[in-house]
Order: C-alpha cells, then sequence, then structure tokens
C-alpha cells in the first residue's frame, strides 16, 4: 500500500499566519509546468494522493459548487478547499488551472495518479448558440476502481461557456450495473436544446431508444432567413473513440456557424461536404473518430435517417 509521508500531508496544508489568497498563490505556483512538461504537475499531485481516502471521499457525496470531483481531488491529495476554487475557477491565470479541470473531465488525470482508477465513457452532448454565443456541454462517464465492487456515474461538463462542474451522479453498488437504462433517463431529462450527440458505441445500444430520449421532433430548427443553421438540428454519432466524447470535435462542427440552407436538402448536404472535403484536417479527424454510419434528425419529414453531410 502507497504510504502517504506526514511532510507531503502537511506542506500542501496551510502554513502558519497564511492568508487564503497567499495560500492559492503559493500552491499555484508549486503547480504551475512549463509548456511540454505539464506532466510535471501530475507528477507533484501524485506523490500526495491517497487512493483509501479517494475512495472514501467518493462514497460520502457532497455538492460543493457543482465542483465535487475537483474537491475530491483537492483532499484526497490534502490540500485545502482552495484548490477546488481555483480549479473550477472560470480564470485561467493560476497555473493554468484549465489543464487539471480538463484532465478531471476527459478522464485523464485520475488514471495517472493510480492506476487501480479507470473509467467507461456513456455519452456526451454539446449545444452552441451563435444567437447567444455561448455553449454547454455535458459528459457522463462510468468510474471503476480495481478490486472494488463499487461504480460510480461522474458527471461533467459546463453551462453557458463559464460554469463548469464535475460531480458524482450516482453509485452503482455491487457487480449489476443498469447503466444504459440510467443514461436513458438522463438524456431524457437533460436534452433541451438542439445539439450533437456522441454515446459509447462498446456499449449495447439499442438506438431507436436513444432517438425517444434525445426528443429531437420537440425543436423547430430556428431559421435565419429561411436558411437554417446546423446549431439548430440534432445529431447522434457512435464512436469507440475517447476523443469522441470530447468537446473538441463538436465545436469544430457547431461552433463553425455554417449556413446550410435546409440541412435536409440533398444539394445543400452535397454543397456542404464539398466545402468540407477541403478541409482535410478536419475530415481526416472526423474519420477517425466516426468510422460507422451517423444520424441527422430530419425537421421535413420527422424522422431520425442516416447523415453524409461530413462525409
Amino acid at each position: 500500500m502507497k504510504k502517504i509521508f506526514f511532510d507531503l500531508k502537511t506542506r500542501n496544508k496551510y502554513k502558519p499566519n497564511e492568508t487564503s489568497e497567499e495560500y492559492k498563490v503559493r500552491i499555484g505556483n508549486e503547480l504551475t509546468s512549463l509548456p511540454g512538461e505539464e506532466e510535471d504537475t501530475v507528477k507533484l499531485l501524485k506523490k500526495s494522493f491517497d487512493f483509501n481516502l479517494f475512495k472514501k471521499l467518493l462514497d460520502s457525496k457532497k455538492d460543493t459548487n457543482g465542483g465535487e470531483m475537483a474537491n475530491i481531488l483537492a483532499k484526497s491529495c490534502y490540500y485545502e478547499n482552495e484548490l477546488e476554487d481555483i480549479i473550477m475557477a472560470d480564470e485561467d491565470h493560476f497555473f493554468d488551472n484549465y489543464r487539471i479541470r480538463e484532465g478531471i473531465f476527459y478522464n485523464s488525470l485520475f488514471p495517472k495518479l493510480d492506476n487501480k482508477i479507470s473509467y467507461v465513457p456513456i455519452y456526451s452532448y454539446y449545444h452552441h448558440s451563435h444567437e447567444l454565443n455561448e455553449s454547454s456541454f455535458h459528459k457522463i462517464d462510468l468510474l471503476k476502481l480495481k478490486g472494488i465492487q463499487n461504480s460510480y456515474i461522474i458527471k461533467s461538463g459546463w453551462i453557458r461557456n463559464n460554469r463548469y462542474y464535475s460531480t458524482v451522479e450516482k453509485k452503482f453498488i455491487g457487480k449489476k450495473i443498469s447503466i444504459i437504462s440510467e443514461s436513458l433517463k438522463m438524456m431524457n431529462n437533460e436534452f433541451l436544446t438542439p445539439g450533437a450527440v456522441a454515446v459509447n458505441g462498446s456499449l449495447k445500444w439499442n438506438k431507436e431508444d436513444i432517438f425517444k430520449s434525445i426528443k429531437a421532433h420537440k425543436y423547430d430548427p430556428f431559421g435565419v432567413d429561411g436558411e437554417d443553421l446546423i446549431e439548430d438540428c440534432c445529431f447522434l454519432f457512435f464512436s469507440k473513440n475517447q476523443k469522441a466524447y470530447e468537446n473538441l470535435f463538436f465545436s469544430q462542427i457547431l461552433d463553425r456557424g455554417l449556413v446550410t440552407g435546409s440541412i435536409w436538402d440533398e444539394k445543400t448536404i452535397d454543397d456542404t461536404s464539398l466545402e468540407l472535403k477541403f478541409k482535410k484536417d478536419f475530415n481526416k479527424y472526423f474519420k477517425k473518430l466516426f468510422k460507422k454510419k451517423y444520424f441527422l434528425y430530419n425537421y421535413k419529414k420527422k424522422i431520425w435517417e442516416i447523415s453524409y453531410l461530413f462525409g
């Protein structure tokens, strides 16, 4: 069992007479890494990471400002709560705090701190509004601990560009996990605006159940001078590639502001596809992530259809 030495437990706490702001500056400086040396921050966190405490904190679910997993990280490494505040703040001047935040969001940080921690991506959802100039991103993952039967649904993302969260949504006790049914319930409750959904293609989904949960039929495309933006449509993608659950891909699709005309119109789709053929990097990236067919909701026919918009 890994032993956390006393000095590591105490050095991450307040020093005598140290204020909260002074503590933030000191910890921020210690956790700052040079460009290309981001793993130094991980190595520093790993030295004081207590897996048994991490496990205990997962089971004592207590939400703190939407940053529960950041709070669990801080406490598991014997830091004060200020570390959570820094990680989840919409201010990236603290030691590139977005790197740790993205490590939590995209399942890369905790497995580096202890190899007994792993994730199974479930689905992610992205929506962008050009009219409001803001986006929202939500993703669901299953966190698993080696040698322990319990597992946890982790919900992460952001709302309106600047409110970040990563929380323990639900705990499964024992080996029986109804992850598909739980996920469909979440989709049904959370998908309130059009957007792109990516689900883990390794799981045994019934796509018809997903279509029902997304509820695309409840949205009418918001036309601009008779034309519809991609952002006002619903997409469904299946992929076994972890990168498909990150926001980068979806933002490339939806943040483009690409006016497509009627998005279900074949000529428009052909024109859009022709335009995208010249974007070699985008197409290479797309094909790597999505090797199977994907779907677009046809508002004219009121049905989901296989789409060829992106090749």
